[in-house]
């Protein structure tokens, strides 16, 4: 592909730019290509795709298609503003300049520091990647204070399923392989376009979330890929999957395990790739051999022949991949939902195949794989994966649930510390009883197995810590 390397145009009364968007919490790594138009003054007045960029390929996710919305909407806050304390609740606002901004906050924080301390002020910070960085060191440096907390986002999303990759594979953020990194995408000799794609919990055109570009899946659908939806909802792709297993809310893990129980019962799953690649199948096998799908419905909703059909056409069809959503990460149940996941496309030999789940790693492994040509096969990868007999440990990978943005702050919370926030304090005892309930929650499905040793070691691990 050869791009037009202009980036900036006249087109009569308008100015384009070439850039690239990046709006948190989707379009990573890349962002839609775009070409945005404004006026002589600089004012926004409209936004097209660029045809030239390697992922967008000329579409727009739906935050670029509403940008002129939101750049122009009338009650956008564009500079500060103060309102007096009396008038809370009114739209009664007044406008004022950076610098009384400033001075506001520099006179708040210090009768802080002097009435209670530095150690009163919390920090927390919302996603956004960059402000990420930035939040931790401004505590500390500009307000004193070690009390800051990542609150919401990673901690219950892409958090849970890294921490679970790195705990079963050796590797971090598991993806449907979109061939993103061939220059010429679908048509690389090297690229198989995946058979089925199980779209568990996720939304990929409305999200374009973490290392995916939404309109992907309609590119595979074209190219001959057929869906598997597990989603409670009626969505757009739902609607079009082959099979949609519309569960209760909330009982993935049993989903999962009822597929694991014919996937393996049945005999289907690659047993080259798992003797290669794998270990624990046996205990994986006895451990779901109750879990069949006559014992899912009761808990799922979902009727044991659909379940069956949809696990067989899963294993059956080489290459497949699944994508993990963010309703898997944010469920009490998430953790033993995403290994059983990952156990699925284990078993199956669907990891690091062309068309299959890519695995994230080091990035000087991937740049060294990019300059090869071996998308796929890095060189670096994992020497081993590991699928678990589905125990809810106190020490395992990932208590998660919609109660895991509480994760990062239970140093601060669960210490009683004499100057911390007087707010921290209060909720010190339900945080304490929201821990202790996510370890007594896990349903009576999952028993605990925490025995399984470490990834199998071999060359390719000792190549990956030498890198």
């Amino acid at each position: 592909m050869t791009m037009n390397t202009t980036w900036k145009s006249d087109e009569g009364e308008l100015i384009r730019v070439r850039t690239c968007g990046w709006s948190p919490p989707g379009d990573h790594p890349v962002g839609c290509g775009m070409f945005i138009y404004t006026d002589k003054e600089g004012r926004f007045v409209k936004v097209e795709g660029d045809p030239d960029h390697p992922i967008s390929q000329g579409r727009l996710c739906p935050r670029c298609l509403a940008m002129g919305e939101f750049l122009q909407h009338p009650d956008r806050i564009k500079y500060p503003m103060k309102r007096a304390r009396e008038d809370r609740g009114k739209d009664a606002w007044e406008r004022i300049t950076w610098d009384e901004a400033l001075d506001i906050l520099e006179r708040e924080v210090r009768k802080i520091w002097e009435d209670y301390g530095p150690e009163a002020i919390f920090l927390s910070k919302g996603t956004g990647r960059e402000a990420t960085e930035y939040a931790p060191p401004m505590a500390q440096a500009v307000f004193k204070t070690p009390n800051n907390a990542f609150m919401m986002s990673g901690a219950s999303c892409y958090g849970p399923r890294t921490v679970i990759g790195d705990f079963l594979l050796g590797a971090g953020y598991p993806e449907l392989d979109y061939a993103a990194y061939f220059p010429d995408r679908y048509d690389d000799p090297r690229y198989e376009v995946p058979k089925y794609i199980i779209l568990w919990g996720k939304s990929p055109l409305q999200s374009n979330p973490d290392g995916f570009y939404g309109h992907a899946v309609v590119d595979l659908m074209k190219r001959g890929s057929k869906l598997i939806g597990i989603d409670p909802r009626l969505t757009w792709l739902a609607s079009r999957a082959e099979f949609h297993l519309q569960l209760r809310p909330g009982t993935d893990a049993a989903i999962g395990l009822a597929m694991l129980n014919v996937v393996l019962g049945e005999d289907l799953y690659d047993h080259d790739f798992c003797e290669k690649w794998v270990f624990g199948v046996d205990d994986l096998s006895e451990r779901v051999r109750d879990t069949t799908p006559e014992w899912a419905e009761g808990i799922t909703w979902v009727s044991p022949e659909t379940i069956r059909k949809a696990a067989r056409a899963f294993a059956e069809n080489a290459p497949s991949s699944i994508m993990w959503g963010l309703a898997i990460d944010t469920q009490q149940n998430g953790a033993q939902a995403g290994q059983a996941l990952l156990a699925l496309a284990a078993i199956c030999g669907y990891m690091d195949v062309p068309g299959g789940i890519t695995l994230s790693l080091r990035d000087r492994a991937v740049r060294r794989a990019r300059d090869h040509g071996e998308a796929h096969r890095c060189e670096g990868r994992p020497s081993g994966i590991r699928v678990r007999a589905f125990r809810p440990s106190r020490r395992g990978a990932h208590r998660h649930g919609d109660r895991g943005a509480l994760r990062l702050p239970y140093g601060v919370l669960l210490r009683h510390q004499p100057h911390c926030a007087d707010g921290l304090r209060r909720t010190r005892a339900l945080v304490q009883r929201a821990h202790e309930d996510g370890l007594q929650r896990c349903p009576g499905l999952l028993h605990d197995a925490h025995h399984h040793g470490p990834v199998r070691p071999g060359p390719a691990r000792e190549r990956l810590r030498r890198a």
